[in-house]
């Protein structure tokens, strides 16, 4: 099939290329593709403000003028906000990236939800995965674990929280636990993915 070559003008911010992009594929027919908000209207006073601002200011975002920061956030909100896909991708689509990060679900009938709330565990997998470490993070006996829970982590993920640790993109608790199975709420998942970028 023919294939069209779009050309992104070299000056635009990393917020105003997203917007082109979507803009683009609205053109074309695919009618969820939306702007980012000019502005969020339920984070004052919120811990993650500024992280969440700024994020927006550089084209990271979830859609809507309420970010509901205090929410779970789910696997595919996750990948879009972090740009690891893109929102008018396909079911099948954000279910193969899944299966690449995630090979135990490869196959759709093991239970693959893209809306499934993201755990800590999971986002450090995706984190690993886009750097390019991810076949590094699987030799576990490699790393050490920084955080005091590691009983509570199954073996094959040790290195993949370790790079994350190593990395600052995610810190312990109050006991120094890292909490692998916990939901991560927007807010959360908006500092990490500040710290992701933030270390590149």
């Amino acid at each position: 099939p023919p294939v069209d070559l779009v050309f992104i003008p070299a000056s635009l911010s990393r917020r105003e290329e997203q917007n082109f992009l979507l803009n683009l594929i609205k053109e074309r027919g695919i009618e969820e593709a939306q702007k980012a908000p000019e502005a969020y209207t339920d984070i004052e006073g919120h811990w993650a403000k500024n992280v969440i601002n700024s994020l927006l200011d550089n084209g990271y975002y979830i859609l809507g003028s309420e970010f509901e920061p205090d929410k779970a956030i789910s696997v595919r909100e996750f990948l879009t906000y972090a740009k690891f896909m893109y929102p008018t991708e396909t079911e099948d689509e954000f279910k193969a990236y899944i299966a690449n990060v995630e090979p135990e679900k490869k196959a759709a009938d093991l239970g693959i939800d893209i809306n499934a709330p993201l755990t800590r565990e999971t986002a450090a997998k995706y984190f690993v995965y886009d750097s390019g470490n991810y076949d590094i993070a699987k030799y576990s006996e490699i790393f050490k674990y920084p955080f005091a829970d590691e009983a509570n982590v199954l073996k094959e993920n040790i290195g993949f929280i370790a790079i994350c640790g190593a990395k600052k993109i995610f810190s312990g608790d109050e006991n120094g636990n890292f909490n692998p199975q916990k939901t991560m709420t927007r807010a959360e998942a908006a500092a990490a993915i500040y710290n992701y970028y933030s270390a590149k």
